[in-house]
Order: structure tokens, then sequence, then C-alpha cells
């Protein structure tokens, strides 16, 4: 995409200038370099997410690191905990985190207890880790 435009007689490309300046913008901002080919896809709700997320842990090669703050002990946990476990079978390193108070009521001590035994580290944030000295 280009958009000339003429500026004291001469030729711009205003597409990438914008672009360098957000360039810069997003580098300065994150405090590290831009590293291309990245892209950034929205998802709306659960029936996008979950397969998404789900092809993701499927496709990690080094590590997984999945935080969410509402695990439910149904057939979505588990089919999450499957992938995972799977992962960590495979050599990968798998860490979870989870909101204590998120979870509570929804999931069982043999759920977290199964995802340990299948090699993934399991963390539970609760109230304590969340205020300050």
């Amino acid at each position: 995409m280009s958009a000339i435009i003429q500026i004291k007689g001469r030729e711009h490309d205003a597409v990438a200038e914008i672009r360098t300046i957000a360039d810069q913008a997003f580098s300065r901002a994150a405090g590290a370099p831009l590293v291309e080919g990245n892209h950034v896809r929205l998802l709306k709700d659960a029936r996008e997410n979950y397969p998404a997320w789900l092809d993701a842990i499927g496709s990690a090669k080094r590590y997984i690191h999945f935080e969410s703050y509402i695990i439910h002990e149904d057939d979505t946990g588990r089919r999450f905990a499957d992938a995972l476990i799977a992962k960590a079978r495979e050599g990968v390193h798998v860490r979870l985190i989870y909101d204590w108070v998120g979870g509570f009521g929804k999931t069982s001590r043999r759920f977290w207890d199964r995802l340990r035994a299948g090699g993934v580290e399991v963390r539970a944030i609760t109230r304590r880790a969340w205020t300050h000295p």
C-alpha cells in the first residue's frame, strides 16, 4: 500500500513515513526493537479463542506459558489439560498459572494433580501474592 503525496514540491510516500514513525513509537514504548513478521488477530469470544489457543499449544516447540483467571474442570478444561500434558510429555516446558479465586469450586485437587503428574508446572496466584508488603 502506498500513498504518494506532495510536500513542498517533493513526493513522499506517506504510508512509509507513518509506518516509520509508528515503528519508532512502538519500539520506544516496548523498550525493545521491533521484530518483523509478527501479526495480530482479534479473537472475540470463546468460540474463536479456544480453538486458536489449542492450535498455539499444539504447535509449541520449546515452551508454553499459559495464564487464565478461571479454569473449570469441564470438557473444555479437560481438553486444555490434555493438550498441555501432551506437550509436556513431548519435552515442551509447560507452565500454567491461574487465579485461585477464579478456580475456587470449579476444579478439584485431582485435576491439578493430574496436570502436575503430566509434567505441567502449575501455580495458583493467591490474594497474598497480590498484596504489597
